[in-house]
């Protein structure tokens, strides 16, 4: 673990260590997201959309499988949030 501190312009530099560990390299760009009362900063893959293809595989998205989706979205408006 490492303490950071953030300047006047509320940057932080990432420590070496991690730099390397995560392999972030100058001008990549990292998804900050809001944890509870933390945040977490991901690097953004190089290329998102292939990464994408690389997650979802073979998967299709027809008609009937966005109607079902869109149904279920109507009847369950809560579990979205």
């Amino acid at each position: 673990m490492s303490v950071v501190e953030v300047d006047p312009r509320f940057r932080v530099t990432i420590p070496k260590e991690i730099r390397a560990k995560l392999r972030v390299t100058e001008g990549q760009k990292l998804y900050v997201v809001s944890f509870g009362d933390s945040f977490i900063m991901k690097p953004v893959p190089d290329d998102p959309a292939h990464r994408l293809d690389e997650v979802l595989g073979d998967f299709s998205f027809d008609k009937e499988a966005r109607r079902k989706a869109e149904k279920w979205l109507f009847e369950n408006p809560r579990r979205r949030r």
